[in-house]
C-alpha cells in the first residue's frame, strides 16, 4: 500500500509536469513551491517512512520491535520505583500493554 501510494504520487507529478520523477524525494523537491506547508510536511514524513521501509529488511524490523519491547520490559512493573520516577511515565494503556506483551 505504501509503495503503491508512492508510485501514484510520482506518476501524477511526472504527468503534470511533463518530466521524469524518479523518487518521492523528487516529489518533495518539486512540491516545495506548489504544496501547502501542511501537505509538504506530510509528504516529507511519508517519504521518510517509505525510505525506511525500502532500506530495512524484515529481519531488521523484527529486531527493532524486539529491542523496543525488551527495553520497556526492562522498566519493570508500572508501580516499580524506576517507572514512577520516569518523567515521561503515564498510566499504561491496557490495550497497548496487552499487544506488546504478546511480542
Amino acid at each position: 500500500a505504501v509503495a503503491s501510494a508512492a508510485f501514484v504520487m510520482q506518476d501524477k507529478v511526472a504527468s503534470s509536469l511533463q518530466r521524469p520523477v524518479q523518487s518521492l524525494r523528487d516529489v518533495v523537491f518539486l512540491g516545495k513551491r506548489r504544496l501547502s506547508l501542511e501537505v509538504l510536511k506530510k509528504l516529507q514524513a511519508f517519504n521518510t517512512a517509505y525510505s525506511s521501509l525500502r532500506h530495512v529488511t524484515a529481519t531488521e524490523r523484527a529486531h527493532l520491535v524486539q529491542d523496543v519491547a525488551s527495553a520497556f520490559d526492562a522498566l519493570g512493573h508500572p508501580n516499580s520505583p524506576e517507572v514512577e520516577d520516569c518523567p515521561a511515565y503515564d498510566d499504561p494503556n491496557p490495550v497497548l500493554s496487552d499487544r506488546f506483551a504478546s511480542l
